[in-house]
């Protein structure tokens, strides 16, 4: 007789076609929590995810060196990100300055 509400939602953006974008905001949030939980808290400050295409998280980076600080750890972070992941929303980094 009653319905969860969180099943009407997922059904209700599985129906519209959002579940990608969704998606992709959790994606960009957890990058966020992984950064800050993970490394410097001042990285947070210094990084910020864009968006996903293809597979691809583009990533803006305020400096050379905050990017290559992420380079070195893109494999871990990319890891992280499709931990209990069905299908993995993310293959690759890429860092804008």
């Amino acid at each position: 007789m009653f319905v969860k509400i969180s099943d009407l939602l997922n059904k209700n953006i599985k129906k519209s076609g959002a579940s990608e974008q969704v998606s992709a905001i959790d994606v960009l949030n957890e990058f966020n929590r992984i950064i800050e939980d993970r490394y410097a808290k001042d990285l947070k400050d210094r990084v910020k995810p864009l968006y996903i295409k293809n597979k691809t998280l583009t990533v803006s980076c305020d400096n050379q060196t905050t990017a290559s600080e992420l380079k070195l750890r893109e494999r871990k972070i990319i890891q992280e990100l499709n931990k209990g992941k069905k299908e993995p929303p993310v293959q690759t980094i890429r860092f804008l300055l």
